[in-house]
């Protein structure tokens, strides 16, 4: 009757730890959909994920700035792009507009938005995200609001909200984000980034900002990168990302923080990577 049932497992592989097991999970996902829009369930890629992937040209990857300079706020960007035992409901198509919740439990990752489930026996922390969309033509608008609880009294709640853009011009497709996240305190943070179509390749530039309620412990990030389509299957890359702390921090770093115990208060750390990407 037109409805559609459909599984989606998928795993990463880590090549340079040297672990016994060196699988990741990146999804674990049960959904059904039809026209009344698509309801799924596990663990899941959220609508903060997948706005991530909307208006950051680099997420994902080594040099994104965004991701550097989020994971050091407590974003949600960050922290929400996968959640467990999750719910999550999308609508369909309504025009422009579509609309999608997410409602999840039982977080014992304490990356999955911070707060961990079972510090205490019996205790639980929820996440519920809510995300409008406007995509017209070349234009591309999405709004998350987010909130955490726990029943733990050790850990805040908090809430956020994201905001993003994206407009293609044809020549160039500029886009930028802006995040507000508050429990105690309220912290920011914002992107902006472009991506120029040249011939069978791209120029792709972005550069994220944030402000934190404690003077002189945010970073800014920049990155600038060139992409060539070899075949249809096959791209290569060459990017360049900095990093560079605020005078009374060290948290902050290139490779979404991967290196940030060689640094000292006020340091930087730049990244320069080339290769290639296959789709099989």
């Amino acid at each position: 009757n037109g409805m559609k049932v459909s599984i989606n497992l998928e795993y990463s592989m880590d090549t340079e730890k040297g672990v016994a097991v060196p699988f990741g999970t990146r999804q674990e996902m049960l959904a059904l959909s039809g026209d009344f829009g698509k309801i799924s369930s596990g663990y899941l890629q959220t609508t903060a994920y997948y706005f991530n992937v909307k208006f950051d040209p680099t997420y994902g990857s080594a040099v994104s700035p965004l991701q550097s300079i989020n994971k050091g706020t407590g974003s949600m960007l960050d922290g929400a792009a996968r959640l467990t035992q999750t719910i999550a409901y999308a609508t369909p198509k309504m025009g422009p507009f579509s609309a999608e919740v997410n409602y999840s439990t039982g977080n014992a990752d304490a990356g999955n938005a911070g707060l961990p489930s079972g510090a205490t026996a019996g205790l639980k922390t929820t996440v519920t995200l809510l995300s409008g969309i406007y995509a017209d033509g070349p234009l591309t608008v999405q709004a998350v609001y987010g909130k955490t609880a726990s029943d733990n009294a050790v850990f805040t709640s908090t809430t956020e909200t994201i905001l993003g853009a994206s407009y293609d011009l044809g020549v160039a497709k500029i886009m930028g984000t802006y995040a507000s996240n508050k429990a105690t305190v309220t912290n920011s943070l914002f992107s902006l980034s472009g991506v120029i179509p040249m011939g069978s390749g791209s120029v792709v530039a972005s550069y994220s900002a944030n402000s934190m309620n404690t003077a002189n412990t945010g970073a800014k990030g920049f990155m600038a990168g060139y992409t060539q389509n070899l075949s249809k299957s096959t791209t290569a890359y060459v990017a360049f990302e900095n990093v560079k702390n605020d005078s009374a921090t060290s948290g902050y770093s290139v490779m979404s923080n991967g290196v940030v115990t060689s640094l000292t208060a006020g340091g930087s750390s730049s990244l320069l990577i080339a290769g290639l990407r296959k789709k099989f």
